[in-house]
């Protein structure tokens, strides 16, 4: 069990931080579990939207932890992603690291399977008056597993 072994680490206690980045149920409730009282979590995975995480109520409610949201960093999309399109526009925010795969907009079904693949970090739909970002990009990347 990953939450005894993290308290068996810290002599008990358990993590200060609980960052989770699997995007299963399981690994929400584990980063839940190993954290200590007045800890913080962050979940950054999303399983799908109809998932359910349990947590233990009595931990729930009296173990102070924060549990910090972290898609899309945490901030207010509606300001941020503006923001972020005008700094792509401009060139002065460079996506082309963090894309793995650029599809057609008449191909865009084929993102949904690839957002399940570990290798994927984001996947760009291509509206047709929006010019490629990399054409090096044209499929996406299998995962090594």
């Amino acid at each position: 069990d990953v939450a005894d072994r993290v308290r068996e680490l810290t002599e008990g206690r358990g993590a200060d931080v609980g960052l989770e980045a699997a995007g299963t149920v399981e690994a929400m409730e584990q980063s839940f579990a190993m954290t200590r009282y007045g800890a913080t979590v962050v979940p950054t995975g999303l399983e799908s939207e109809t998932a359910v995480v349990r947590l233990p109520n009595l931990q729930y409610a009296l173990g102070s932890r924060q549990i910090r949201g972290a898609q899309c960093g945490g901030g207010d999309v509606l300001r941020l992603v503006p923001e972020l399109e005008r700094l792509l526009a401009e060139g002065a925010l460079d996506a082309t690291p963090i894309v793995t795969a650029v599809y057609p907009l008449d191909r865009a079904a084929e993102a949904y399977p690839a957002m399940a693949d570990p290798a994927q970090l984001t996947g760009v739909i291509r509206m047709p008056s929006i010019p490629d970002l990399d054409p090096d990009l044209a499929s996406p990347r299998r995962s090594q597993q």
